[in-house]
């Protein structure tokens, strides 16, 4: 089955609530309740990722996100990110979450190149 990106004009995404790195550890430890969304191609994901962050990524967004349906349950809170602060996949992932009707969605803008130094 050949992946299907997500369309243009999500990728320019609104202004969305932006997470830290002190909140997505804390989401790590279980002091509080969000998912992880890395957005990252499947390749990136398998070489590292942050613990607990499943694999939602842009270029096959449709078909992982119907894979992941179980877990994105509603008004859960989402915090999606993706390479770094040059990266926008994060940025169009949280924007088609939030047009599935996911309302509690943020992006780590730090990403992987933040947690991992």
């Amino acid at each position: 089955m050949r992946a299907r990106p997500l369309p243009p004009a999500l990728v320019q995404a609104a202004e969305l609530p932006a997470a830290n790195r002190d909140e997505v550890l804390a989401v790590t430890k279980g002091e509080q309740a969000a998912l992880l969304i890395d957005a990252r191609a499947p390749a990136f994901y398998r070489l590292g990722h942050i613990p607990g962050a499943l694999n939602l990524s842009r270029k096959s967004f449709e078909e992982d996100y119907a894979r992941l349906q179980r877990e994105l349950k509603p008004g859960l809170r989402l915090i999606v990110y993706c390479s770094g602060r040059e990266c926008e996949d994060s940025h169009a992932v949280a924007a088609a979450l939030l047009e599935r009707g996911h309302p509690n969605v943020a992006v780590y803008t730090g990403g992987w190149e933040e947690w991992s130094e």
